[in-house]
């Protein structure tokens, strides 16, 4: 009896861990301006509003991918760039269009 008791509690407990874990990723896709700044640590600059959050589990759940959807102004859009150090990576265009003609 003893036996079915503590396989009981375990599978009670996973329940709960999973169902967690459901509701966390649940809560961060419904809440995009929420996710972006737990995630990242970073306030989103005035004039950019987060639209929508997704993700996706690239090494057997350990390791998440995410990406955003913005809605921004021009200025806005500068500054989030500007905070995450996005390089603008046309500068360097036309060194790889004339090694790969």
């Amino acid at each position: 009896m003893m036996k079915h008791s503590k396989i009981f509690k375990l599978g009670f407990i996973a329940t709960i861990l999973v169902g967690a874990y459901i509701g966390y990723r649940a809560f961060l896709n419904y809440n995009p301006q929420f996710a972006y700044e737990w995630i990242t640590g970073n306030k989103i600059p005035e004039g950019v509003t987060a639209v929508s959050h997704g993700s996706l589990s690239n090494d057997n759940l350990f390791h998440s991918g995410h990406c955003w959807e913005f809605s921004h102004s021009e200025v806005g859009l500068l500054n989030l760039l500007k905070q995450i150090g996005a390089k603008r990576e046309y500068e360097n265009y036309e060194n790889v269009t004339s090694a790969h003609p």
